[in-house]
């Protein structure tokens, strides 16, 4: 019996070492396709989570407002948004092997530092979260003298612009997003995308996101107030 069991956690060790060859081999040949497309899909994923970060806001303000508005951008899409994945993907890199501009903090992979890796992930973007809306609430009411966004009424408000509820939210959902479906999204673009198709996108549609948030950024600070397009009420929800 002793024999058994011992010849199993043996095959089951050499199963563990073939899947962590599979994945180490995975990220090797990643990080070896030229620097252009890995650019190039890095920017799509960018243009997508600008999509989802207007999609989550507008569902906030349906729940708290009863509408849904242009987040003083012309098209659907919340560029700042993209740069918080993009400070991800370079600054953290993956949930489960967690490291700091490229240099793993780990450097063997098992179950204790996948899981610590994770949960120090969940804890520094939650961290930068409360960091990054402090400091752009504090900015923008200094530079336009109005506020562009007030949690006073919230529960666990720190400040007007620090709401602990929402640096959990935007914290763990950042994380749930980049482990579930940006770093597995920007895999299968990098392994399977049509590298001139995502080119094309990013040349076009990306351009047009770019320049709508540096008018939004423009006309506020000519202005001193954000541009505010369109709202439409969402009386059914009350």
């Amino acid at each position: 019996m002793e024999e058994n069991d011992q010849n199993k956690i043996s095959v089951r060790k050499i199963d563990d070492g073939k899947e962590n060859n599979s994945i180490e081999n995975t990220e090797k040949v990643l990080t070896e396709k030229p620097l252009k497309e890995r650019a190039a899909c890095v920017f799509l994923v960018m243009i997508i989570m600008s999509a989802i970060g207007w999609l989550v806001e507008n569902t906030g303000k349906i729940y708290f407002s009863h509408c849904i508005d242009d987040r003083f951008h012309i098209l659907p899409f919340i560029f700042p948004y993209g740069l918080a994945y993009l400070a991800m993907h370079v600054v953290l890199g993956d949930t489960d092997d967690i490291g700091f501009f490229g240099k793993k903090l780990f450097k063997n992979k098992t179950l204790k530092t996948k899981i610590f890796s994770n949960i120090l992930y969940v804890a520094i973007i939650c961290f930068f979260v409360f960091i990054g809306e402090l400091a752009v609430g504090n900015m923008y009411e200094a530079v336009t003298g109005t506020a562009l966004w007030d949690y006073s009424g919230r529960f666990l408000h720190v400040t007007r612009y620090v709401c602990l509820m929402s640096t959990l939210g935007f914290g763990v959902g950042a994380y749930l997003l980049m482990k579930f479906v940006l770093t597995p999204l920007y895999k299968l673009l990098l392994n399977k995308g049509n590298q001139k198709a995502i080119l094309i996108v990013d040349c076009t549609l990306g351009a047009l996101v770019v320049a709508d948030c540096l008018s939004m950024i423009l006309i506020t600070f000519i202005t001193k107030s954000p541009p505010h397009w369109w709202t439409i009420p969402v009386n059914w929800f009350k």
